[in-house]
């Protein structure tokens, strides 16, 4: 698609989300993912920036179980629009695992926002994504909360050993293993 239709495009379902018209918004990003699916050849950045804003639009709407199909299929491919955002989206999945009852996806989708704020190198928004992980696991059934949140601390290691962290990593393993009762490894 060409660069001015696309942006104009983008713009519309931008403007919708801004004005709170989220049906709208949702709409415009479907459709939009739909017309580049349907080129000859798919732009990968215009395909991750259409996939973004289906995202924003279903998690805006509580479509739960929309966002995590949408991410557990397409969920990768955000991550040539950067770091913030790539974290923005595996943060908004992390909320959209615990609300759809997927609580198992939980991990996998914390490593993600974890590597990627850490690449950011914004520390606040790095411990904030932290927190929202441990609250999400929290959101468990009271009998699985310690074991969640010990995992949230498993998909700590994983990212700062991503990102060659070594002392966060092994902070992070003491801190899972505190919680399980056990001897770190």
């Amino acid at each position: 698609m060409d660069e001015t239709t696309f942006r104009a495009r983008m713009m519309s379902a931008d403007r919708n989300l801004k004005a709170g018209d989220i049906s709208a918004a949702l709409a415009d990003a479907d459709a939009l993912r739909v017309a580049l699916l349907a080129e000859p050849v798919v732009d990968g950045d215009q395909h991750c920036w259409a996939l973004y804003y289906t995202l924003r639009a279903q998690h805006g709407l509580e479509r739960w179980t929309d966002v995590v199909a949408l991410m557990e299929e397409y969920g990768a491919l955000l991550a040539p629009i950067g770091s913030q955002n790539h974290a923005f989206g595996a943060s908004l999945t992390m909320e959209a695992v615990v609300r759809a009852g997927r609580l198992e996806l939980l991990p996998k989708w914390a490593v993600t926002c974890f590597v990627e704020r850490l690449r950011t190198g914004d520390g606040e928004s790095f411990g904030q994504a932290v927190q929202t992980a441990l609250a999400l696991a929290n959101m468990a059934a009271p009998s699985e909360q310690t074991e969640r949140r010990a995992e949230v601390f498993d998909a700590l290691v994983q990212a700062a050993e991503q990102v060659e962290m070594l002392g966060l990593a092994e902070q992070a393993r003491d801190q899972a293993a505190e919680l399980r009762g056990t001897t770190p490894s």
